[in-house]
């Protein structure tokens, strides 16, 4: 098994594949300073220096810093287009709800799957908590307006929101994928949840290929 692991590096290497420890280390760790690392990090600070710059991102329903704040959540929720709820410093998408539709007594997700007020005020303190965090240390909530997506992605997604993520290099794209959302990623787009990451061509904007779970693909799992 070790063997094989070292051959399939190899492999890699000679094609000139970038594993990810290589990327964290000579690219996310040699290229960005540790003090702005952070303010990627925290989705509180990007947002407000997204806005900042001009950048548009969905709009913000509103923050909750500590327990007290709870008692505004239901508030919050009650929003004609469906919000998401976010931990401000978490990743891979864990800790993520996407409401579509409030209800009595339960709220829709957009998994399809249904959940109850009381079991969201648990969730929101589970990531007060900082169950979700970077570091596991007390964190923000983030409730924000839900993205509603074109019509068509209907035959290439799963409920959720897909997106494409562009890879910088000092200033200079250099990569970008179309990730979708699937019935196992609970309808979101992350690809560590089960999403699918369909390559995309620099200069025509064309899908070339698709992954979901290191494998190579041809057709959308839920499609």
């Amino acid at each position: 098994m070790i063997w094989q692991r070292i051959r399939s590096r190899l492999d890699l290497y000679h094609r000139n594949v970038i594993g990810l420890n290589e990327r964290n280390v000579r690219l996310v760790a040699e290229l960005n300073p540790r003090r702005l690392v952070r303010l990627a990090n925290d989705k509180s600070i990007t947002k407000k220096l997204a806005s900042d710059a001009g950048i548009p991102t969905p709009k913000l329903v509103g923050l909750i810093n500590n327990t007290l704040q709870i008692r505004n959540l239901e508030e919050m929720l009650d929003h004609p287009q469906g919000v998401a709820i976010k931990p401000a410093n978490g990743a891979q998408g864990n800790g993520i709800l996407v409401i579509t539709k409030k209800g009595e007594p339960t709220y829709r997700l957009s998994n399809g799957r249904r959940i109850n007020y009381e079991d969201l005020r648990f969730h929101v303190a589970n990531i007060l908590s900082g169950m979700y965090s970077l570091s596991g240390r007390p964190d923000t909530v983030l409730i924000e307006e839900r993205v509603r997506f074109s019509p068509i992605f209907d035959d290439i997604s799963f409920r959720g929101v897909p997106d494409i993520r562009i890879i910088v290099l000092k200033g200079v794209p250099i990569l970008a994928m179309l990730r979708l959302p699937t019935s196992e990623s609970d309808g979101k787009a992350n690809l560590h949840k089960g999403g699918v990451g369909v390559g995309l061509n620099l200069d025509t904007g064309v899908s070339t290929f698709a992954m979901q779970h290191d494998r190579r693909i041809d057709c959308h799992p839920d499609s």
